[in-house]
């Protein structure tokens, strides 16, 4: 498993960190990157809350572009609980139901990490450059070749921790985790749908 890297904001975080040895059971995450999409500059700032015992997970993401000039703002909240995945545009206030089946649990096997089996994966899909500390995290350092957004391969690097990509670079784009709260204590108000939203389905 190779967990995707998310990007996310959001105000009156109450997360508290638990440190314990072992796989991670949950986490509170910021990351902020940049990139490229159809040509365009984006930049990306991220939140995501997750817990692997009840699979939920809540990811505020804010994308701006530039464009000859224009900058546009996009902002979205995702929500997967026990009732569905839920897409949020915040920009819109709209919102649009899935089956929880159409989520794709990204995060999937945190909670059962084993650090053979995990670099034994990696090494099939690319090569092992060192261990480095990152936020005071020992991270294993992943070299790869992946398609960037013009499909032209690309040597991409990532910072793995217990299994989560804590930081990504490559010509075209470029990530990394501004805070990372292991196993934290994750309100259960944090995957409730907000009220308001004008629902397209």
């Amino acid at each position: 498993m190779i967990a995707g890297i998310l990007f996310i904001a959001s105000c009156g975080n109450k997360t508290k960190e638990v440190i314990v040895d072992g796989p991670i059971k949950s986490f509170y995450l910021e990351q902020k990157g940049t990139g490229l999409t159809e040509g365009m500059e984006m930049e990306i700032s991220s939140k995501i809350w997750y817990n692997a015992k009840t699979k939920n997970i809540a990811t505020e993401m804010e994308y701006k572009t530039q464009n000859e000039g224009s900058t546009q703002i996009h902002k979205s909240l995702h929500i997967s609980n026990e009732e569905g995945l839920f897409m949020i545009d915040l920009t819109k206030n709209t919102l649009y139901k899935l089956p929880k089946e159409a989520d794709k649990d990204e995060f999937a096997g945190l909670d059962d990490y084993k650090e053979q089996e995990f670099i034994t994966e990696l090494e099939t899909r690319g090569k092992i450059l060192d261990r480095e500390q990152y936020l005071g995290k020992t991270c294993i350092v992943f070299e790869t070749e992946e398609p960037n957004d013009i499909n032209q391969p690309e040597k991409t690097r990532y910072w793995f921790y217990k299994g989560m990509p804590l930081k990504l670079d490559s010509p075209s784009r470029k990530i990394e985790t501004v805070r990372f709260d292991e196993n934290a204590r994750i309100p259960a108000d944090r995957y409730v749908i907000p009220e308001g939203l004008t629902s397209l389905n």
